[in-house]
């Protein structure tokens, strides 16, 4: 059961940003962005790679494909919002 307290600071708009703020809250934030950065940089080096594909309902939003080397492989698709 939720209690009166945290359905209160539910409503609170600072509370909640101070939730999803991962800059303030995971104390190596900067190492793992970097990190991701680099590992990114260095698939889109080494993998055949199609970057910047405009979906045809919104120009604004983009895909990155990385097709497999193998005919009928499985796909995988990660949707990141944010």
């Amino acid at each position: 059961m939720t209690s009166k307290k945290t359905t209160s600071l539910a409503r609170d708009p600072a509370w909640l940003e101070g939730q999803y703020d991962n800059r303030r809250r995971v104390p190596a934030f900067a190492q793992h962005v970097e990190h991701w950065r680099l590992g990114s940089a260095q698939a889109r080096r080494q993998l055949a790679c199609r970057l910047d594909i405009p979906l045809p309902s919104d120009a604004t939003l983009a895909l990155d494909v990385f097709p497999a080397a193998r005919p009928h492989a499985p796909v995988l698709v990660f949707i990141h919002g944010g």
